[in-house]
């Protein structure tokens, strides 16, 4: 499985390099875009205690809470992270390993594996590094490598495998069967996202005046302001998947554990106090509104979907089933890791535990997906058994037919009597 390709001779650059250059190159990129707007707001302000070092720390902090790592800042522990912003290193990571594989030449499976993960070995060690000089980080280095190394490797193997052009052939070698199951699994959980973002599309927009409030009462300057704009980027992700458990039904736990979601009453104004001035949290519903409680319903789309998805792709009979189990796994799997990711704490008091409820959101989308799957799948299991029967049913009446004819046969033989010169010899 390769695609066409240069001569080793005529590389510009080695295996071993390109990845190394790449990953060090996205690296740098990424630690400015997120250095820039801290450096701004700390050159910005009026008064400051802060000194070079630790602007320069919770620059990296941030850059490590992006990719999952929980930060420490001013001795407060978040582990909500604001991981939208890990999609501008992904992206870069990403591109990276495309150009890898351009500069290399590298075309077979070996050859982009060296490149990839020459390249997370490089991402990985300069991430360990920020970690072991941020001292306020709450993990040790040894949880960085691995789970830097390991994002690392993905996005530029994703980026190395594009380069290469040789996303068609690998997708080819996957079952047809297993291929429909993922399909229907993204289809089943994307529509829940996408359900979840118009919701937090409407709320934004009915809810523009409080935030617009909220930004006056800061009075940001332009660094203040970028600085709201990357935390409400960074955070827009969790929004949606906040957005998502509300619609589902089961909502998600503020201040004090205080629960928020179309079956709760109003949110108490000291939770609503208590929350950060960020405008994201303007859209929070203090009431839920007329109808909401109905939202779940939704979820119905999601099954049903992902159901189409399978018969669409050439599934049928009995297989229906576990593959509509094994899609219903997967996106149950996958749901989790949103939810989990969208959770967390912004503090050790009445923000310690905060984000969605997990177990009851997944147990509703599971029985949603479900009932959505039965309803579109049950018509051809339930055909195919009807088919499976008929099959069986034909041989034995085929086989009173022939007896049945047979006997007419015979008792219209002898109805007729012997024909002349049947059974006996004719005078000479």
């Amino acid at each position: 499985m390769q695609r066409p390709a240069d001569s080793p001779q005529s590389r510009a650059w080695p295996l071993a390099v390109a990845g190394p250059v790449a990953a060090a190159g996205a690296t740098a990129l990424s630690w400015v875009l997120f250095a820039a707007p801290v450096f701004a707001v700390w050159l910005s302000a009026d008064t400051t205690d802060l000194t070079w070092d630790e602007v320069v720390g919770i620059s990296g902090q941030v850059w490590l809470g992006a990719q999952g790592v929980p930060m420490s800042i001013f001795d407060i522990p978040i582990t909500w992270l604001p991981w939208g912003l890990g999609a501008l290193i992904v992206a870069l990571l990403y591109l990276a390993g495309r150009w890898a594989v351009r500069v290399s030449a590298a075309s077979r499976p070996s050859e982009i594996f060296v490149v990839a993960m020459g390249g997370a070995l490089t991402y990985a060690g300069a991430a360990t590094a920020v970690s072991a000089w941020v001292v306020s980080t709450s993990v040790g280095p040894g949880r960085v490598l691995v789970m830097s190394a390991g994002g690392a490797l993905l996005a530029l193997g994703a980026g190395a495998i594009s380069g290469a052009r040789l996303w068609p052939l690998l997708l080819a070698e996957i079952p047809a069967a297993l291929r429909r199951v993922f399909a229907s699994a993204t289809v089943a959980v994307g529509i829940w996202i996408m359900v979840g973002a118009l919701g937090l599309a409407v709320a934004l927009v009915l809810s523009s005046s409080d935030a617009h409030r909220l930004v006056t009462e800061l009075d940001p300057d332009a660094a203040g302001l970028l600085a709201l704009t990357l935390i409400t980027i960074g955070y827009l992700p969790s929004a949606v998947m906040w957005a998502v458990s509300y619609l589902a039904g089961t909502g998600f736990t503020l201040v004090d554990a205080t629960v928020v979601s179309p079956l709760s009453g109003p949110v108490a104004s000291d939770a609503a106090s208590a929350l950060p001035g960020v405008p994201l949290f303007a859209v929070i519903p203090g009431v839920a509104p007329p109808l909401l409680q109905a939202a779940p319903v939704l979820g119905l789309l999601a099954g049903l979907l992902g159901g189409l998805v399978l018969r669409r792709r050439g599934g049928h009979g009995w297989p229906l089933l576990g593959e509509a189990a094994l899609a219903i796994a997967i996106a149950a799997g996958a749901m989790t890791v949103l939810l989990a990711a969208s959770s967390g704490s912004l503090g050790v008091d009445r923000l310690a535990d905060i984000g969605p409820n997990l177990a009851s959101t997944i147990g509703v989308a599971c029985v949603l997906w479900t009932v959505g799957y039965l309803i579109v799948i049950g018509p051809a299991v339930m055909g195919r058994m009807w088919d499976e029967a008929d099959d069986y049913e034909a041989p034995d009446a085929l086989a009173r037919n022939v007896r049945m004819t047979d006997d007419h046969a015979d008792q219209r033989l002898l109805a007729a009597g012997p024909r002349p010169g049947f059974g006996r010899r004719e005078d000479a």
